[in-house]
C-alpha cells in the first residue's frame, strides 16, 4: 500500500498544471481503429523498471501549423521546469481580450500526454502484438481512469460510495487488473470514456514480463530537448510568414483527441471547421490547466 500511495501522490502531482511529448515512436503501441472510428484492445499497465522510479512519465509538447503552412512540432521545455518561447508568446495573446488571439493560443498550446509500459493482452487488429510489452502514450481521460481506480470516490465520512470499488493499483503485477480499451467516435472525435478495468488478477510469467519493461526516463532526458534559442528561432520562422492558406487543423490539437492513442485505417477527408458556437466566457471556462498557465505567465511579466 505504501508503494501504491507513492504512485497515487505522484499521479496527483502530475495532474496539476505544469510539467512535451517525446516524438520517439520506437516500441510504441497504439490501438488500431476501423473505418468507422472504433477500436478495442485489452492491455495491462506495468510497474516501473526500478522500484525507485514511477511507472509513468508526464510530457508536454507543441504541435501546430503556422500561417504559411510550416509546422512546429517540438517538445516543450516546461516539462523540465525551463522557459518555453511558445508558452511565453501565448500568454499575452490569451490575455488580450480578443477571441481571435485566444483561438491562436488554442491551436498552439501545450498538449499533455503520459507514457507507461503496458502488456498487450488482446489486440484483435494486430494479434502479433499479444503477449508483448510496449510503451503506451495516452492522455488525460485515461490518466484519470487510472487515478479513479487507485482512489475511488468516498463519502463525507471517508467510506467508499460503492463498496465494490476497492482501491486498485493498476500498475501491480499481482494485484493489478487488465484494462479494456474501448474507442468509439463521438461527435466526430475519438472517445475512450467506455474503457474500464476488469477484476484484479495476477499476471503469469511476471519475471519474463519485468525483463521486457523499458526505462521511461529517456523521454525526459534533458539532452533530447532543444535549447530556448533554437526553439525561439524555429517558432519565429513558423509564425512570421503571413501569406499562403490558413493552417490546416490537426486532429491531435483537440483536447478530445489528445487522449486517444490510436492509428487510423485509410485516412478519411477532414471535416470542415465549424464556427464557434459558445460564448467567449464559456469557452474560456472550458480550457484546461494550460490556459491558467498562460494567464499566470502573462501576469508575472513586468508592464
Amino acid at each position: 500500500m505504501s508503494n501504491m500511495q507513492k504512485i497515487l501522490d505522484a499521479m496527483k502531482s502530475a495532474n496539476a498544471p505544469g510539467g512535451a511529448a517525446n516524438n520517439d515512436k520506437e516500441n510504441m503501441w497504439r490501438a488500431e481503429l476501423d473505418k468507422a472510428g472504433n477500436g478495442y484492445a485489452i492491455i495491462r499497465f506495468l510497474p516501473a523498471k526500478s522500484d525507485d522510479d514511477l511507472p509513468f512519465v508526464k510530457l508536454h509538447d507543441h504541435g501546430f501549423q503556422g500561417p504559411a503552412g510550416k509546422w512546429f512540432i517540438e517538445k516543450c521545455p516546461t516539462t523540465l521546469g525551463l522557459p518555453c518561447p511558445v508558452c511565453e508568446a501565448n500568454g499575452p495573446l490569451w490575455n488580450s481580450g480578443r477571441e481571435s488571439d485566444k483561438e491562436i493560443v488554442r491551436k498552439r498550446k501545450r498538449r499533455v500526454s503520459y507514457i507507461s509500459n503496458v502488456l498487450v493482452v488482446s489486440d484483435p487488429k494486430n494479434p502479433d502484438n499479444e503477449g508483448k510489452v510496449f510503451q503506451f502514450k495516452f492522455g488525460k481521460k485515461i490518466f484519470e481512469k487510472l487515478m479513479d481506480a487507485m482512489s475511488p470516490p468516498v463519502d463525507e465520512k471517508g467510506k467508499l460510495i460503492d463498496p465494490d470499488e476497492v482501491p486498485l493499483n493498476p500498475f501491480d503485477l499481482v494485484e493489478g487488473a487488465n484494462f479494456k480499451l474501448k474507442i468509439r467516435k463521438v461527435d466526430g472525435f475519438s472517445n475512450s470514456d467506455k474503457s474500464e478495468f476488469e477484476k484484479p488478477e495476477a499476471l503469469a510469467n511476471a519475471d519474463e514480463i519485468m525483463d521486457q519493461i523499458i526505462d521511461l526516463k529517456a523521454h525526459v532526458d534533458p539532452t533530447t530537448f532543444k535549447d530556448y534559442d533554437t526553439l525561439e528561432a524555429k517558432f519565429n520562422q513558423v509564425v512570421s510568414n503571413k501569406q499562403a492558406p490558413a493552417p490546416r487543423a490537426r486532429a491531435s490539437d483537440d483536447d478530445e483527441e489528445d487522449d486517444i492513442p490510436f492509428k487510423k485505417e485509410p485516412a478519411v477527408p477532414e471535416p470542415k471547421a465549424k464556427p464557434a458556437s459558445k460564448p467567449v466566457k464559456e469557452e474560456a471556462a472550458g480550457e484546461d490547466d494550460d490556459m491558467d498557465y498562460f494567464r499566470n505567465l502573462a501576469n508575472s511579466k513586468d508592464d
